[in-house]
């Protein structure tokens, strides 16, 4: 019967041998093949990991597993089986890595539509929105000013310095504005028109505040213009 087979028709109280290697050098273990329960999983892993961590403060943590560069879900015995490179003699190569928490929204800043950029300046937040507005936020969360800024959405801003911003749009237009914060108000100080299609991104470049700027934008008509 070829390997694979084998490995597919074994009996539940199968083992595999494993190595455990991880990029975590304060958490990594000594080099030896250990063998294992096919039945195994990220929870049995962990649980042999802190084992031989006893030594190591903070032992407690939890690990994502790889195995061959895969992330491991379920049994090792079922992601095995879907592999047609480990056969009953292979000693399977299992990366850890430190298990963290996906971020949780702290505060939410509600649109009208989509949100198709961001630029953060300092404690001040500017977005685009696909309602054709730029929005003004401070970094708890606390809505400024909204800009009725385009004739179409709003795909890309940008800040010049701490009182100038561009925003670029579908209506192909590029949009300067300067804000004042003692009023709370902006001025239009230009639009760039060029582009034939919609302008879908800017990049600044430039010294720091006071110095000349200049800024790129790119749109789907194929070009890329400097202003």
């Amino acid at each position: 019967m070829p390997e694979k087979a084998k490995i597919l028709d074994s009996a539940p109280d199968q083992e595999f041998q494993i190595k455990l290697c991880t990029k975590l050098e304060s958490l990594s273990v000594a080099d030896t093949t250990f063998n294992v329960p096919s039945s195994i999983n990220s929870s049995g892993l962990n649980t042999l990991v802190q084992g031989l961590l006893e030594h190591v403060e903070g032992k407690s943590l939890e690990f994502e597993w790889l195995c061959l560069g895969e992330l491991l879900r379920g049994k090792l015995a079922e992601h095995v089986s879907k592999r047609n490179d480990i056969t009953a003699e292979t000693v399977i190569e299992l990366e850890y890595i430190e298990k963290n928490l996906p971020p949780e929204p702290q505060i939410s800043a509600n649109h009208d539509d989509w949100v198709s950029s961001v630029a953060v300046l300092d404690n001040l937040v500017l977005t685009g929105c696909y309602d054709n507005t730029v929005n003004l936020w401070t970094l708890e969360g606390q809505k400024t000013l909204v800009i009725p800024s385009h004739s179409g959405p709003v795909k890309a801003v940008a800040w010049l310095d701490s009182e100038t911003f561009v925003s670029a749009s579908h209506d192909q237009t590029v949009n300067m504005f300067q804000w004042n914060k003692e009023t709370n108000s902006v001025e239009g100080v230009n639009t760039c028109r060029g582009h034939e299609r919609s302008v879908e991104c800017v990049a600044v470049w430039g010294g720091g505040e006071g110095s000349n700027r200049v800024f790129a934008t790119g749109s789907f008509d194929n070009t890329v213009k400097l202003w």
